[in-house]
């Protein structure tokens, strides 16, 4: 697909803004306020006589609506490596 748009537009800038809009791209995926293991789990064990197409759009449905919140990655790396370090010492 991204082979495609690029063919369809000269704009890097304007190609890359439209992937990062899909609703599947990882940067959203991570960003959303959604908790896609217990939407699996949903699924996986959604006991006999429900409709899992319906369950599906459904969860689908959330996870679209779901509100998108920033992550602040400097604050995680430093995190990790003060953790890093009480675990493993310093190896500086």
């Amino acid at each position: 697909m991204f082979s495609v748009l690029w063919k369809l537009t000269s704009s890097a800038h304007w190609l890359a803004e439209r992937y990062s809009e899909l609703p599947w791209y990882a940067a959203v995926v991570m960003e959303k306020e959604f908790d896609m293991a217990m939407a699996q789990l949903d699924m996986e064990l959604a006991p006999e006589g429900i409709d899992r197409v319906e369950l599906a759009r459904q969860i689908y449905a959330d996870f679209l609506e779901a509100p998108r919140k920033k992550i602040d990655w400097k604050k995680i790396i430093e995190e990790d490596i003060r953790e890093n370090a009480k675990v493993f010492g310093r190896k500086d």
